[in-house]
């Protein structure tokens, strides 16, 4: 990552040096240009580079070059490729949204080595989205460019998610008046709410929440865990939308290890009251959290409509 900065590079790279370590593992390499690169251990104890010839490319928990060969194909049987596969060939309009379907599509979901990790990176933009024990409700976001420049150091994940999720209204739900009181749960006080009538946020309404006081919420849990091995690499109407999906295992190979992961969804409810909503309109809104050491977290996009409740005044 010190060396190099594109795809070719890369590949010039491992061409150069000996790297035995590839007997057991594959490696997927993108760049903000829209290029991807799987590596991979050959037959005769070289390296193989494999590109896709799709718009995206991905490796899960077995060689790609299985897939071309007849001598294995009875072996891949891997329906986090299979769904995966599916999901970015059915689905042109590549979104976060997306990527979060995909990821707890692909989940492991049982207590045998359950992913504990999942982070999507943006690598046009360098951004990263982490997120913890199944919860891809929230999202801690950070830049690449501005932690490296922070110097060495290392970070514990957990901690600074602050437990938020949506509660009302989350699901395309209808507003009948031109006012409306959002409503979640987390564990700090302070707070954004995102509003715009755009999916994108670039008409925003911007309402600072501080020190809001809370109430219990009686909501129950939500059981959690996170993903497998995974990368997909986008193009979009030739404007270049690069995002790596990169998830860590809690353990390798087939070792079978049981894990109760913990519940990530704080109980302590909030609300924020928004007035002046246009009739006939749909509502995009998320919530952004202040939490420890000065980071945010962000929870994902909900949205609601409203509907004409002008022709109802008297």
């Amino acid at each position: 990552m010190t060396t190099c900065t594109t795809v070719e590079e890369a590949e010039s790279l491992f061409k150069t040096y000996n790297a035995p370590y590839f007997s057991y593992v594959h490696l997927l390499i993108g760049d903000r240009y829209g290029n991807s690169l799987v590596i991979e251990r050959a037959e005769d104890d070289s390296l193989t580079f494999i590109r896709s010839g799709k718009s995206y490319q991905l490796v899960t928990n077995f060689l790609n070059s299985y897939l071309d060969n007849p001598k294995t194909t009875d072996f891949i049987a891997c329906y986090r490729y299979e769904y995966i596969d599916k999901m970015l060939e059915d689905n042109k309009d590549i979104s976060m949204d997306l990527f979060r379907t995909i990821l707890d599509g692909a989940a492991n979901k049982g207590q045998e080595n359950p992913t504990i990790y999942s982070i999507i990176y943006d690598l046009k933009n360098l951004d990263v989205y982490a997120y913890v024990y199944q919860n891809y409700e929230e999202a801690f976001k950070f830049n690449l460019v501005d932690e490296l420049n922070k110097g060495q150091r290392s970070l514990s994940l957990p901690p600074l998610f602050s437990g938020i999720k949506g509660i009302y209204p989350v699901s395309n739900e209808l507003i009948s008046s031109s006012s409306v009181n959002l409503s979640w749960v987390g564990n700090v006080d302070d707070y954004e709410i995102l509003l715009s009538a755009d999916k994108e946020f670039s008409d925003l309404i911007n309402t600072k929440i501080a020190n809001t006081g809370f109430t219990r919420a009686s909501l129950p849990g939500l059981f959690i865990l996170m993903l497998f091995l995974s990368s997909a690499l986008i193009r979009k109407n030739k404007k270049l939308l690069v995002i790596g999906i990169f998830i860590l295992i809690a353990a390798g190979g087939c070792e079978k290890n049981k894990v109760d992961l913990p519940d990530t969804v704080s109980t302590i409810k909030h609300s924020k009251t928004i007035i002046g909503l246009l009739p006939n309109t749909t509502y995009y809104w998320k919530i952004i959290a202040s939490g420890k050491e000065g980071y945010k977290t962000e929870s994902k996009v909900f949205s609601f409509l409203t509907s004409d409740f002008n022709k109802h005044k008297n």
